[in-house]
């Protein structure tokens, strides 16, 4: 199973988490949308990389869910919730 932090405290690094940014929509200032930061994921020796990301403009409850699943395909220590204005707070979010 994936954590869920809302700080990056060590020992975890950006390295080892998946970053999941929330924002408010620029359309309509109301909807709370998110996705996630483009990561890398290296293999084939070292020698190739495959990005994976979520696209902007998804609601939040579907983009997190995307995540989670995307985490735990890939062997994520953690989804960290980049949420600075607190659009999408722990009691908002499903419990795992």
């Amino acid at each position: 199973m994936v954590r869920v932090v809302d700080e990056l405290v060590p020992p975890l690094t950006k390295d080892e988490a998946f970053v999941f940014k929330v924002y408010r929509s620029p359309k309509d200032g109301e909807s709370v949308l998110g996705y996630m930061e483009p990561f890398g994921v290296v293999h084939s020796d070292a020698r190739a990389v495959t990005w994976i990301s979520t696209p902007f403009g998804v609601p939040v409850l579907k983009a997190f869910s995307d995540v989670l699943g995307l985490a735990e395909r890939h062997g994520a220590k953690a989804v960290w919730i980049n949420d600075p204005d607190n659009l999408f707070p722990n009691t908002a979010r499903p419990q795992q």
